[in-house]
């Protein structure tokens, strides 16, 4: 046991004698710490979360089923679920429409007069930083090669207009985005956090805030389509048959007046007709209108509202950190490393003595 101890400690004590390994190997992360720190952009993360409501859950549904009840409306819950199950959040912030319209979100830029979309940011205005550009033509030069070789893929045919298309440049935009922004779902409570990383903050908490509103529009209109397919439905037919019974009223009326004197059996027949249009119209607008209103209040029943538990705030410090605590990483990475390569080294020449002595 003890001579183990001793071979380990004899181990411990030659590798700290190799000071030149030790000071070349931490010396050479310590100039990549340095690289890294002058010419890594500042990146800035603005976050904000919430959490989907019903209507109904926050005491409005019941305050307007009373009101309903004085007017004689009975609104009873529908038996069907419509709620949006969280493990759809997700595919909805990875659909095409949606990367669109977060493209376009107005944001500030240092040095413009005026705010610019998203996407011209990305097309125009952000320039690739140095440690992008190295990476790209190091590491990413054997894909950078390939693709010079690889064919154009291109939409064959007639275009049509009923079809969805996606350019070459828009799926590097959405890829691009789906880096930038990036979105989490709790399925336990349903929290929805949403996260964006830009060069400039305040550019970061745009992106985010319109990332929020529009995912809770989406969630909305998700969520109430078929109550307002049926309220379009009947709103329709109640302003149709409200001017079928407002024309049944002034015709009955303007008969009325002209026959005030006129007791002939044709009139009191005419008239009979003109009442019973009138009522039948009447009922018929007096339904539809119940039901406008049913709907009315199910369409705002099934609208969810949003709480905010982490707004979207302005951040202060960039999300790199301090270059100095950078640098101080890269020197303890060196430091780790030069171990391992002394380790790596020994066994080699283990290994190599054990093969020369078969």
């Amino acid at each position: 046991m003890k001579d183990d101890i001793k071979l380990v400690l004899s181990y411990v004590k030659a590798f700290f004698l190799k000071k030149r390994f030790i000071y070349l190997t931490v010396g050479f992360f310590i100039l990549i710490g340095i690289f890294t720190a002058i010419f890594t952009p500042k990146s800035y993360q603005s976050s904000t979360s919430f959490l989907t409501q019903m209507s109904s859950d926050s005491g409005m549904g019941s305050g307007l089923k009373s009101i309903a009840s004085l007017i004689g409306l009975s609104v009873g819950k529908k038996a069907e679920s419509k709620d949006l199950p969280v493990f759809l959040y997700p595919k909805i912030m990875n659909s095409l429409e949606y990367q669109r319209e977060i493209m376009q979100t107005k944001i500030n830029v240092a040095g413009l007069d005026s705010s610019v979309t998203l996407k011209d940011y990305y097309t125009s205005i952000q320039s690739p930083d140095v440690v992008t550009t190295v990476k790209k033509y190091t590491l990413g030069l054997p894909s950078l090669i390939l693709a010079k070789f690889r064919p154009k893929r291109e939409t064959s045919g007639v275009r049509i207009d009923s079809l969805e298309y996606v350019s070459a440049e828009e799926i590097m935009l959405i890829n691009k985005l789906r880096t930038d922004v990036i979105f989490g779902v709790d399925e336990f409570d349903g929290t929805i956090t949403i996260s964006a990383t830009m060069p400039e903050n305040i550019a970061a908490t745009q992106v985010t805030e319109n990332a929020k509103n529009i995912l809770q529009k989406k969630i909305i209109e998700y969520r109430i389509a078929k109550a307002q397919e049926r309220f379009k439905f009947i709103d329709s037919q109640y302003n149709v048959k409200r001017d079928e019974f407002f024309a049944a009223q002034g015709a009955l009326a303007r008969y009325s007046d002209r026959n005030m004197f006129n007791n002939t059996r044709t009139s009191l027949v005419r008239k009979q007709q003109l009442e019973n249009e009138y009522s039948l119209a009447y009922q018929v607008y007096s339904e539809l209108e119940s039901q406008r209103i049913r709907e009315s209040i199910n369409l705002n029943e099934d609208t969810p509202v949003f709480t905010t538990i982490q707004p979207a705030i302005v951040p202060l410090e960039p999300l790199n950190g301090n270059p100095v605590v950078i640098v101080l990483k890269f020197m303890a990475i060196g430091f780790i490393a030069s171990i391992f390569l002394y380790v790596i080294i020994l066994m080699w020449r283990f290994l190599k003595n054990m093969y020369k002595s078969i």
